[in-house]
């Protein structure tokens, strides 16, 4: 196809590709050095009209004018929040937020942990209200897998995903029936014929009534917060591991996003002012706070974005 775009295209006229995992070097190993000065990678969240997220990925041949102008467009004219991002699988967001899932979802599958409970436990921490299984059904259950497979064929042997990554039974089977989400027949969520709301059962795997869970350690943090506001003792809550996951799940995740700050990241002096935070350059140990600036902004867009549409 790009043989074909780049036959017709004006000399100098950028192309870029939307894809969500597929590195750049890979999308143009086979192209001519002109096409390589003007690609790059706009990977757009869908639905764009919701996402303001928008990732940049461009190649060591890429021309600096066009990257330059595709920033311009994106920021000024479209409104998102563009995020530069380093050539590597999956780039920021789905690298890191995949892991993040697939953690989650094996720690309830393998702890027997109510749908409900698992979200009720997310949401605090910037989580949009849907929690980890209402956002899966809301992004698709059969679009998951197909996001792992891209990331086990270009990740590197020893990244931790390919440890985490598993193919549980139960989504399978939810995907083969059709309960792929929101778009399909139902999810981890589903209205009944009643419309009345039913979670998965992820032991039995079948639909019960959803229940609305206020998980103690949820609430015990709220207080906490309240208390420290107030200039009160922090009462240390330690019988409510289970409500957190013990706290591995969130733990795992963050210790994952702090590797990966150097790799994924690209620390740049172009950002948009209007989304950044202001740091002083002159300072060379803010280095690598600017690259942790990169995926914190990048999450935070997501976050903000997924919890409009879910609201």
């Amino acid at each position: 196809m790009y043989d074909h775009v780049d036959a017709v295209r004006k000399p100098g006229s950028i192309v870029s590709s939307n894809t969500s995992t597929i590195p750049l070097r890979a999308l143009t190993s086979k192209q001519s050095d002109a096409f390589k000065h003007d690609f790059c990678i706009t990977h757009f969240f869908n639905p764009p009209r919701y996402m303001r997220l928008l990732e940049i990925v461009s190649g060591p041949d890429t021309r600096p004018e066009a990257v330059a102008e595709i920033i311009k467009l994106c920021d000024v004219q479209l409104g998102k929040g563009v995020v530069h991002c380093k050539d590597t699988p999956g780039f920021i967001a789905n690298r890191i937020g995949t892991y993040w899932i697939t953690c989650a979802v094996n720690e309830a599958i393998a702890r027997g942990i109510p749908v409900e409970d698992a979200d009720a436990a997310h949401r605090p921490m910037g989580i949009p209200k849907t929690g980890v299984f209402g956002l899966v059904d809301l992004v698709g259950l059969d679009l998951m897998p197909l996001v792992s497979k891209s990331l086990l064929h270009s990740l590197p042997p020893d990244d931790d995903f390919r440890r985490v990554f598993k193919q549980h039974p139960l989504l399978s089977r939810m995907i083969a029936d059709g309960n792929t989400g929101r778009k399909g027949k139902g999810g981890f969520y589903r209205l009944n014929k009643a419309r009345q709301k039913e979670a998965m059962d992820l032991v039995s795997g079948e639909y019960r009534p959803a229940t609305k869970p206020k998980p103690e350690a949820v609430e015990a943090g709220r207080r906490d917060l309240g208390a420290r506001h107030a200039g009160h003792d922090i009462v240390d809550h330690h019988d409510v591991g289970r409500d957190l996951f013990d706290q591995r799940d969130p733990a795992r995740s963050v210790a994952r996003f702090r590797d990966l700050i150097t790799e994924l990241a690209e620390a740049r002096d172009d950002e948009p002012a209007h989304i950044g935070i202001v740091i002083d350059h002159d300072d060379a140990r803010h280095d690598r706070h600017r690259l942790g600036r990169a995926l914190l902004l990048s999450f935070t867009l997501l976050m903000h974005s997924l919890r409009r549409l879910a609201g």
